[in-house]
């Protein structure tokens, strides 16, 4: 009798993990992460248009929840001292509130036909870019043009559609096929992989805030 009441405690308990919303579970991290979107409301609104700055912030803001500023300034000074030198073999880290890597950016670049020579003061250039807010925005602009040109039945969709599409192949890799970035919107690995006892899908988190925070931002 004992060991079933224990059995069923923990499943109580499991169920209220699991039950977790992303507010919850993130906590302080959640409403730091707020609150840097709001301070930046107004450079996505000078990139984007209004209807697509909403879905770019919900793309990108998984990543806001878990930037580390210590760790980026440790990932920044490996790629000024390696990537810089000798490219991204030698250096591919993600940095930045957006978690952009340096092959991410060079791939983005290379198929909007923004071909830079593979040298020192170039990488030197693109990772100072990569370090500011608005570099990355901009960045992220090239992400949003690609995809809306790869994909241009796009705006057929919902929103909320989009949104998680558009989530996963950022997460993901957006070079994927189709098949793959929509089974990875499903793949609850966010943010400590598969095996963590609390965990989303990268396309939840964005759906999420989409759903809860921006009509209290964006009115």
């Amino acid at each position: 009798m004992a060991f079933a009441k224990i059995t069923i405690l923990l499943l109580f308990a499991s169920n209220i993990i699991f039950a977790q919303t992303p507010q919850q579970y993130f906590g302080e991290k959640y409403t730091t992460a707020l609150t840097f979107v709001k301070s930046h409301k107004s450079l996505f609104l000078k990139y984007f248009e209004k209807k697509d700055a909403i879905k770019a912030v919900a793309i990108v803001f998984p990543e806001v929840l878990r930037y580390n500023t210590l760790a980026n300034e440790a990932e920044i000074q490996l790629l000024k001292s390696l990537y810089v030198r000798f490219g991204k073999k030698y250096a591919d880290f993600s940095v930045g509130y957006f978690q952009m890597k340096p092959s991410f950016v060079e791939t983005l670049e290379n198929i909007s036909g923004k071909n830079l020579a593979d040298t020192p003061e170039n990488r030197e250039k693109r990772l100072e870019k990569m370090m500011s807010v608005e570099g990355q925005i901009l960045y992220l602009k090239d992400y949003w043009d690609i995809m809306h040109t790869k994909y241009p039945n796009m705006h057929h969709k919902n929103d909320v559609s989009q949104i998680r599409f558009l989530a996963s192949a950022y997460n993901y890799g957006f070079l994927s096929s189709e098949d793959k970035i929509l089974n990875w919107s499903v793949e609850k690995a966010f943010p400590s992989g598969k095996n963590s006892a609390v965990r989303f899908s990268y396309a939840d988190i964005s759906e999420n805030f989409y759903l809860k925070e921006i009509p209290k931002i964006f009115r």
